[in-house]
């Protein structure tokens, strides 16, 4: 009825809004925290001394950004995502899987779910529902927002980073490239969560 609907929305915002609140602790404890800057220069052997990051979702049937002109780098930039998507049957698109539901399922019930997993994690791997960062290079001022969709036709893609969930990815981003995270398609099995941050600073591109 009306009220099972509405509770069942009011239930998906409130757990949003944990997955929000969850992601903006790991952005603001973590990931703009010096000791992860320090980890960066480790692993990378590179110095950043500048970033910005926030937290996003791209909702299926809904959300993507756009590669446009304004996106170009001008000075080359360390891409750091942390990205969450629903790859894991049980698990709510959230940050978390807990140990609680795998303890609680049978072993019938625990063949079904891992054969259900393997579909979810094809359709992000496979790239067919979207969800995706790609960096495409742009080679002249005429490049339009289309190049959104024309990636594979114009020769221009340079790197495409399949979502996964619970997945750190680290990408240094020469001038003249451009990002964009591709459309979430409708089919998709959940929405793409990420914190993106940027780490930029002379030090860090001697080794470019």
């Amino acid at each position: 009825g009306e009220g099972g609907e509405a509770a069942a929305e009011e239930d998906a915002e409130d757990a949003m809004e944990t997955d929000m609140h969850q992601l903006e602790e790991i952005r603001r404890n973590v990931m703009a925290s010096d000791p992860f800057r320090r980890w960066l220069s480790e692993i990378t052997k590179c110095g950043p001394s500048r970033h910005r990051s926030m937290v996003r979702r791209f909702r299926p049937g809904l959300d993507y950004t756009v590669a446009h002109l304004g996106s170009k780098t001008e000075e080359p930039k360390l891409d750091a995502t942390l990205c969450f998507v629903r790859d894991k049957v049980g698990n709510s698109g959230g940050v978390e899987n807990t140990a609680e539901d795998a303890a609680a399922a049978s072993a019938e019930a625990s063949e079904a779910d891992a054969e259900a997993t393997a579909v979810l994690r094809e359709k992000w791997d496979s790239g067919e529902v979207g969800a995706f960062d790609c960096y495409i290079e742009a080679e002249d001022e005429e490049a339009e927002a289309a190049e959104v969709y024309k990636t594979d036709d114009d020769g221009t893609e340079l790197l495409s980073v399949q979502a996964s969930s619970n997945t750190l990815s680290l990408v240094l981003r020469d001038s003249g490239v451009m990002r964009f995270t591709k459309y979430v398609s409708a089919q998709a099995p959940g929405s793409r969560w990420d914190i993106a941050a940027e780490f930029e600073g002379t030090s860090v591109w001697d080794i470019l």
